[in-house]
This record gives C-alpha cells, sequence and structure tokens, in this order.
C-alpha cells in the first residue's frame, strides 16, 4: 500500500496498491522482488493462468467499485486491460466467476481454451425473478459472452467443479463436462454430469449419479414464501416465510413464529 493504508492520501501515477513477485531461487539469491501490478483501488486478489495471462482484481469500499483486470505478468509495461467494471453491491451485473482447472501438483490455475483466447464463467444468476444459476463462455478478444447453460425452473441447479480435470491434464472445449446438482422445495439435491458431445448450440446431456432419499419426509412439504415490502424510509426489503406442511392462515389462524434478521450496509 503506497498510501501507507490512508485511502485519503494521494498517490502518484495510479499506484495506491503494487504487487511484487519473486521466485524461489532469486528469493535465495538475495534479489530484490519486483513489481508487476498496480492498481489505484485496493488490490483484492489474483488468478494465474501463465506468464502471458493473469487476471487481478481491485475494489474501493467506499464507492463499492469493483474492477477486474487481465494483464500479462511477464510483460508488466503492456498495461492492464479492463474487463469488468462494475457496483459489487450490485448482483444483477455480477459476470461470474472463471473457472479453475488443477495442475499436476494440485495447484488451481485459469482453465483457458484455443490458445488463450476463451475461459469459462460461472454465476449466481441473480435477478428479480430469483436466482439462476449459469455458465458462460467469454472470448477475451472481444469481450463478448456465450450462455452455455443456465438453471431452469422449477428446480434450482448449480454449477460444480469440471469433472474432465484431473492430474494436471489437458483438456479442450469439446471435452468438458461438469457435475451439476438439482433441488427443489420438495426434493433434495442429486447429482449428475452434464457435457455437450452434440457442441454448445445444442442442449446439454445428462447422466444421473445419485438418488438420494429425503433426510427429513416430515418436512418435505415444508411451504416457502418470499415476502416483499417497504420499510418506513422507502427502501425495499425482503423476507422468507417458512410455513409447516399443509398450513393454512385462514383456517388454521396465526401461529408461534420465530423471526431471524441479519441487517447489512448498503451503498
Amino acid at each position: 500500500a503506497c498510501d501507507e493504508g490512508d485511502p485519503g492520501m494521494e498517490v502518484e501515477g495510479g499506484k495506491r496498491d503494487v504487487s511484487y513477485r519473486i521466485g524461489a531461487r532469486e528469493f535465495a539469491e538475495g534479489k530484490d522482488p519486483q513489481p508487476f501490478f498496480h492498481t489505484d483501488l485496493r488490490c483484492s486478489g489474483f488468478l494465474w493462468c501463465n506468464d502471458n495471462l493473469a487476471f487481478g482484481w481491485a475494489s474501493w469500499w467506499k464507492t463499492r467499485r469493483s474492477v477486474w483486470y487481465q494483464f500479462s505478468p511477464n510483460d508488466p509495461e503492456k498495461g492492464k486491460t479492463v474487463l469488468f467494471d462494475r457496483n459489487y453491491e450490485d448482483a444483477y451485473s455480477d459476470p461470474g466467476s472463471p473457472v479453475s482447472k488443477k495442475t499436476s501438483n494440485n495447484r488451481s490455475i485459469l482453465a483457458t481454451f484455443e490458445n488463450d483466447r476463451y475461459i469459462l464463467l460461472e454465476g449466481e444468476g441473480y435477478s428479480p425473478r430469483g436466482n439462476h444459476p449459469f455458465l458462460d463462455l467469454f472470448d477475451l478478444e472481444t469481450k463478448e459472452s456465450k450462455r452455455l447453460w443456465e438453471s431452469k425452473d422449477p428446480f434450482y441447479e448449480s454449477i460444480g467443479g469440471l469433472m474432465c480435470d484431473g492430474m494436471g491434464k489437458d483438456f479442450s472445449l469439446d471435452d468438458i463436462s461438469f457435475l451439476l446438482s438439482r433441488e427443489n422445495q420438495n426434493e433434495p439435491s442429486q447429482y449428475s454430469t452434464i457435457s455437450w458431445p452434440k457442441g454448445f448450440d445444442s442442449e446439454p446431456e445428462e447422466q444421473l449419479l445419485t438418488n438420494f432419499p429425503h433426510p427429513h419426509p416430515n418436512l418435505k412439504d415444508l411451504q416457502k414464501k418470499v415476502l416483499k415490502y417497504k420499510r418506513k424510509d422507502g427502501t425495499d426489503l425482503n423476507a422468507t416465510l417458512y410455513t409447516p406442511p399443509g398450513y393454512d392462515a385462514a383456517k388454521d389462524g396465526p401461529i408461534p413464529c420465530l423471526l431471524w434478521a441479519y441487517p447489512k450496509e448498503f451503498k
């Protein structure tokens, strides 16, 4: 932190946070670490692919700004490319997170395809109609994305890890397969694999892996309802109401209620 941790301090050249790196051998030889990334925000993390491609994230708490950069670790002079610049509290604009893969020594790195042109993005898919997790193919050259898969009602489905990823072996887009979890209000999570053997313009193929029984059959028909309302100052709020199986408000009348509130500050 070139500003000594003081966000009110002015910095030169956009270098508020500067990141350095050094190899184990160079460190043992007493050499100095070299800068490879800087930002005028607070650096919050990196995801490496190779010496020519990496991602960096930076954010600023006061404005809730979050920036996702693409850069070349071996050539800092090339500068950074901004992939996404957004308010991190705006869940609807979340582009998702890059999918990673394992190396032969079990380290996670960025999964790329076709000479580092494409990456995969998985996200929660926040929207006014509920969460619909998704998987996108993102082109680092054109900055355009293609939707490969999205959770469909009436289920909540989510993508897990890469099933084709093992022992650091290389794989192409044609080989990719993912673990998929599917559940709804009355059925527990079941797992399957999905893949695209006929190409991404066709529906993915699925192979069921589990058939778990409901862990709490007495609660299988528990009723869930999302309530939306406004606070006195006009702020939109929501709550989740759970009622017993078969409960009818008109017929059964009021019943005891447990309330759990978890306030959070928003800008």
